[in-house]
């Protein structure tokens, strides 16, 4: 495509590139835990907020419903978390498990160390490139 390109000079066209760059800058740190980064939002709901509900975490992380439950049966699968009864008759809770709790330490070290290398490539300016993309996304 040409500089002068519309698509190239689109803000959407831009952030989505990046994003995808970024993740799989991100994964690639992960990868030797056998995590990806929605491994981690997730854990890391379920951390915050103690055990969860799917739709919980689905708001929590703004995605479909049908995309958590996709996620959390593959998370269930390698043995992250647990999902158990919940307090109401038909309600499943989702909990941490043991490996997910100690993976999950360790993928957070690894995400820092990511923040920290994307950090010195922008000169120091990641947490003001954070901040006016959460701007960005509360405005629209």
């Amino acid at each position: 495509m040409m500089k002068n390109s519309v698509t190239i000079n689109c803000l959407a066209y831009q952030i989505s590139l990046a994003r995808k760059k970024v993740q799989k800058f991100y994964e690639k740190h992960l990868e030797e835990l056998g995590l990806n980064t929605s491994y981690v939002y997730v854990m890391e709901v379920i951390k915050d907020y103690g055990p969860c509900s799917l739709t919980s975490i689905a708001e929590h992380l703004q995605l479909e419903r049908a995309t958590v439950s996709n996620l959390l049966g593959r998370m269930e699968r390698d043995g992250f978390i647990h999902r158990m009864p919940g307090k109401e008759r038909r309600s499943m809770e989702v909990h941490l498990s043991e490996q997910g709790r100690k993976v999950l330490d360790r993928a957070l070290n690894e995400l820092s160390e990511c923040d920290r290398i994307l950090d010195d490539a922008l000169g120091g300016k990641l947490d003001d490139l954070k901040g006016e993309i959460e701007k960005l996304n509360e405005t629209i």
